[in-house]
């Protein structure tokens, strides 16, 4: 974006990019994209063969810059959405880090009483015919976890590998996003976190001047919740028939009453990009 709002060409700007890069993946990619320019052909397409870095949204963006000669604007557009999104997975992850340590030391612990401080101390009740349930149960559980403790491990690996095969395929990823949209405080997080995503990506196509359809298609696809996925695709089926997008958005579980007002409003005064 800086480069090419001073003035410097696509090739001569990637060249820039490419010495500056460290050697890598990074310097790898910039490679591959300024040779694909500099053979004629365009960066949109040439960025389009990077799918494992460059998303559908993006590379559409960028076509569309380069086609109405905005391309440093649509860049810088960019480049906030990745600082933005960069400081949201900071913030997810410093929220999850202390729950997961505690969650961690408490198995961690529950697996040290089990193993080493219950044997010890059952010594001392053998021998003695009525010992109370919970400490016979204690006791137990203890011998249980001491015998077939490789077994559990065994089958919750197992199970998450079982899991993470149905997640790949339609259904199974449609079941999975269903069961953890309904755990409470998960489920929560995840449409927050779809909600940012899909807006961001929305109001940068707006501003583009690309068509409303068009834009929840290309949102959608940055969407990770099959569920929320599907519903938006069919909000899209609604405004391609002419339905406004506030009536189509409002069984999304992404819209609140508020902001379905809000984009009501947006509509009617067409700022609907700054809603």
């Amino acid at each position: 974006s800086l480069l090419l709002n001073s003035g410097v060409t696509i090739d001569r700007g990637l060249g820039a990019i490419r010495r500056g890069a460290a050697r890598g993946p990074q310097s790898r990619l910039i490679m591959a994209l300024h040779e694909a320019v500099r053979q004629g052909s365009s960066l949109a397409d040439a960025m389009s063969l990077e799918k494992a870095v460059f998303s559908p949204l993006y590379v559409n963006l960028v076509r569309l810059g380069e086609t109405t000669g905005t391309l440093a604007e649509v860049f810088k557009r960019l480049s906030d959405d990745l600082k933005f999104q960069g400081e949201l997975r900071g913030k997810i992850l410093q929220a999850v880090t202390y729950p997961a340590v505690v969650l961690a030391v408490c198995v961690l612990s529950i697996m040290f009483i089990f193993n080493y401080v219950v044997p010890q101390m059952s010594s001392l009740f053998d021998g003695i015919p009525d010992i109370p349930f919970y400490t016979a149960l204690l006791i137990s559980i203890s011998n249980w976890m001491i015998n077939y403790q490789w077994f559990l491990l065994a089958a919750i690996v197992g199970l998450v590998v079982i899991l993470s095969a149905l997640a790949k395929t339609p259904d199974g990823a449609r079941i999975m996003g269903d069961l953890l949209m309904r755990i409470p405080g998960l489920g929560g997080v995840i449409v927050l976190v779809e909600s940012i995503r899909f807006n961001t990506a929305l109001a940068m196509m707006l501003k583009s001047g690309i068509l409303i359809d068009r834009c929840i298609e290309m949102a959608t696809d940055g969407i990770k919740s099959p569920v929320i996925r599907q519903g938006l695709m069919s909000a899209k089926e609604r405004v391609k028939k002419g339905e406004s997008l506030s009536k189509a958005l409002a069984p999304s579980p992404l819209y609140p009453e508020l902001s379905i007002s809000l984009i009501e409003d947006g509509e009617e005064t067409g700022e609907l990009a700054s809603v």
